[in-house]
Parts: structure tokens; sequence; C-alpha cells
């Protein structure tokens, strides 16, 4: 069920090294959200990882 403010979806990400683990709930899965995240939590932070491994929503 959606959470407060229609929350329904988490986006994750996981460093397999350290453990690692930055989550984000949304409203609805876009392109534009994945990438607001991706640089903000990811890039911003800790640079351009080496490689990114999805699991295109499943």
């Amino acid at each position: 069920p959606p959470a407060k403010g229609q929350l329904k979806f988490l986006i994750v990400a996981l460093d397999y090294f350290t453990k690692w683990i930055k989550a984000c709930p949304l409203a609805k899965i876009t392109a534009e959200n994945v990438q607001r995240f991706t640089w903000k939590n990811i890039i911003c932070r800790y640079g351009l990882p080496n490689s990114l491994i999805i699991d295109n929503g499943k």
C-alpha cells in the first residue's frame, strides 16, 4: 500500500564491497527521478562509479 504522500516505490543503491546502502522512497519511477537520485546520492558524494548493475525494476 502507498505510504504518506503516495510513496509506493523504493530506489536502492548498494555498494557490494562495503555493503553500504542508500534508499529513497518515490511516488513514481521516472528517468528523471532515477537520474536525480544517482546524481545526488552517488556521484556528488563518491564520484563516478566504475560500473552500475541494474535490475530494470524487478
